[in-house]
């Protein structure tokens, strides 16, 4: 998956599962600690992700002002419509932040294509 987020793009590695959920791989991005999410298709096309990834920030407490050593989570939600690239099938749409106070803003852009039968061509 590519995404563009403000100035930032990067590429991250997803496995769609059979159960809805979602395995997170490799990233050019931001190293997380753990992801996790679950997706969904309805019969039109349209898709649906939501992701949460934990990241570590910080450094161990040295002076009475340092915050120390904390983690926060990270929670997106991926809309967009499903297309073909050739044979593959993609899917494109917007990035948004659920938040209490701001409510569901759109932060960015995504790009999905199925590369699953060229990765079972690389792994014969």
């Amino acid at each position: 998956m590519a995404e563009l987020e403000d100035s930032e793009s990067w590429e991250t590695e997803v496995l769609l599962k059979a159960d809805q959920t979602i395995h997170v791989g490799e990233t050019d991005g931001p190293l997380f600690k753990t992801a996790s999410g679950t997706w969904l298709q309805d019969e039109h096309g349209r898709f649906e992700m939501s992701l949460s990834r934990r990241y570590d920030a910080g450094h161990e407490k040295r002076k009475t002002t340092d915050v120390g050593e904390f983690d926060f989570e990270v929670g997106r939600v991926y809309s967009g419509e499903l297309s073909y690239v050739g044979a593959s099938i993609a899917v494109s749409g917007s990035i948004h932040i659920i938040d209490e106070k701001l409510g569901n803003e759109e932060v960015g852009f995504f790009n999905l294509i199925d590369t699953t039968s060229s990765r079972r061509n690389m792994d014969s």
